[in-house]
């Protein structure tokens, strides 16, 4: 038996002031295996130990409950969606499109090197996909970590997923011409790909031509577009044959990518089913860590570097991204009006027009008096 005096009692007119439980024989000290100073805090907090109640049985398993006393992983590996791009903020579906950071994706960036400083992150390798996005996003965190002279590697398997002829559309637009539930099935689906990307397509020699593909992929490997499961079969192969590996040999890991290549890892991790990842939202450059076992299975799951808050927000804005607009597209209609009449009606139709960004440049009634039409 293990016994702890319990300072600081809440009443001490009750008999317990002990509390005890049994812990196996270890080599290494209980209180760093079975007892952390952690899970005395938790037995004694109020959320679990109301002030004038006995510490109950339901305490001492909440002290013992695995998440509050468990072990580190063995690993441990960070990743970070690349900040928001040129691409991600005009809505416009992006792919092996080489989109550069926007502004506020560049602070974005900066903001999560400072994150992974403030927690006291370093590396010894990092990888990323072909794309400046992820790159620049890449550079801008090891700048922030004063690891500027860390070894990256880059392969076109850790790209974002191939959106086929959706490229370079805008999504809200698709998704009134489409509807959607079908633009969420493009976006979402685990298996369904996009149309693909046919020979007379905008961006087509933008993205086949490009020299850093010259090599790899081959020509067979080489995608004209990609459901998530495709993604995830290209993917998967790098973390297996190069990233775990690393991993088993004691290399630190950051990996900057997208959000589609970095789900189809979290699906692997966290063992997923194909709908369970069609709703995950990755916000964009916010980092988040996973501790692994030593069968690479997780101990700590996706735990952002962020407060929920700022991470629910941008898993919100991700969200969203493929929904129909339901504003008027004012640039379509007349933006100039003139008002006859300035009874109720009048006044009505003036207030809704200014609201809609309407110019109302005449307002006509001849049993109203001017003074007091320019004051309403």
């Amino acid at each position: 038996m293990v016994a702890h005096r319990v300072d600081f009692f809440p009443d001490r007119h009750l008999a317990a002031t002990m509390v005890a439980h049994s812990a196996p024989v270890r080599q290494t000290p209980v209180a760093v295996e079975v007892l952390r100073s952690e899970c005395v805090r938790k037995l004694m907090d109020d959320k679990y130990c109301k002030k004038g109640e006995v510490i109950k049985t339901e305490c001492v398993r909440k002290l013992m409950d695995e998440k509050y006393c468990k072990k580190a992983g063995k690993y441990q590996i960070v990743m970070v969606r690349h900040g928001e791009s040129t691409w991600n903020l005009e809505n416009r579906f992006c792919g092996w499109f080489d989109a550069d950071l926007s502004e506020k994706g560049v602070k974005e960036a900066h903001a999560g090197g400072k994150a992974l400083k403030n927690a006291g992150f370093t590396f010894d390798v990092a990888h990323t996909s072909q794309l400046q996005r992820a790159q620049k996003t890449l550079k801008t965190i090891m700048s922030e970590i004063g690891q500027t002279d860390l070894p990256t590697q880059k392969n076109w398997r850790l790209n974002e997923r191939h959106y086929g002829g959706l490229t370079g559309l805008n999504k809200a637009e698709t998704a009134e011409i489409h509807g959607e539930k079908q633009v969420q099935i493009w976006r979402r689906s685990f298996a369904i790909p996009p149309p693909p990307m046919e020979k007379d397509h905008k961006y087509i020699e933008n993205i086949t031509k490009d020299e850093r593909y010259k090599e790899d992929p081959n020509p067979e490997e080489f995608p004209m577009n990609e459901s998530l499961k495709m993604t995830i079969a290209r993917t998967l192969p790098y973390w297996e044959n190069v990233i775990v590996p690393q991993m088993k040999s004691g290399k630190r890991i950051l990996i900057a990518a997208h959000g589609n290549s970095l789900r189809g890892v979290v699906k692997h991790l966290d063992n997923l089913s194909d709908e369970e990842i069609m709703s995950l939202n990755l916000p964009t450059g916010i980092p988040f860590v996973y501790e692994l076992d030593e069968d690479f299975k997780p101990v700590v799951s996706m735990k952002f570097l962020g407060d929920e808050e700022t991470v629910r927000k941008a898993m919100e804005s991700v969200a969203n991204q493929g929904k129909a607009k339901k504003v008027e597209k004012l640039e379509k209609c007349a933006t100039k009006i003139g008002i006859n009449g300035f009874g109720r009606i009048g006044r009505l139709v003036l207030r809704a027009a200014l609201e809609k960004g309407a110019q109302v440049v005449a307002i006509n009634d001849p049993f109203i008096d001017l003074d007091y039409m320019v004051y309403m």
